[in-house]
């Protein structure tokens, strides 16, 4: 660990230039290699996606490749440097409690809000398919239903494509 009070972007200075440098370009390399997978199931879905991702599916495997960063550019960075990977996060070596608070707490909302409008609008729905519309021209919540099913998958992917796009450029680049 760097002493207290190093500038984040002097924490690598213990490390010896060609081992970052290398690093980097490891870490450029895993950033192409690591979305392959993905990418190649992408190519064997049907048209018109998976059956509980409907159209969808293209969105949610692009988060997936995108995702699959993070884990390559931690073991990269942790081998390479022998950083441990806090350092990535911040300038004190380890991601802060309250932050890690901040995010449990903003997940717990995302998943009870996701929860609550399922609720409502599943019996929305009930109460819509119960009665046919007495107009052609109402609105009704057909298809709704669908993409909240999808809303959770896409909450937590979101959360590690964005810690991945932040530990490559602000962790490593930076």
């Amino acid at each position: 660990m760097p002493p207290a009070g190093t500038p984040y972007h002097r924490l690598t200075i213990r490390i010896p230039r060609w081992r970052t440098l290398l690093t980097l370009a490891a870490v450029l390399i895993a950033t192409q290699l690591a979305p392959i997978p993905a990418t190649l199931l992408s190519r064997r879905l049907p048209p018109e996606g998976l059956p509980i991702l409907g159209d969808l599916t293209p969105l949610v495997l692009s988060l997936v490749a995108i995702a699959c960063i993070l884990p390559a550019t931690l073991l990269v960075v942790r081998v390479g440097e022998g950083r441990c990977v806090g350092t990535l996060a911040g300038v004190t070596g380890r991601l802060p409690r309250r932050l890690l608070a901040l995010y449990g707490g903003l997940a717990a909302m995302c998943l009870a809000m996701v929860l609550v409008i399922g609720a409502t609008v599943m019996i929305a729905v009930a109460l819509t398919t119960a009665s046919p519309p007495e107009q052609s021209g109402t609105l009704t919540l057909d298809g709704i239903g669908e993409r909240l099913r999808v809303l959770p998958i896409l909450l937590c992917l979101i959360v590690f494509q964005t810690a991945a796009e932040e530990v490559v450029t602000r962790g490593v680049i930076l």
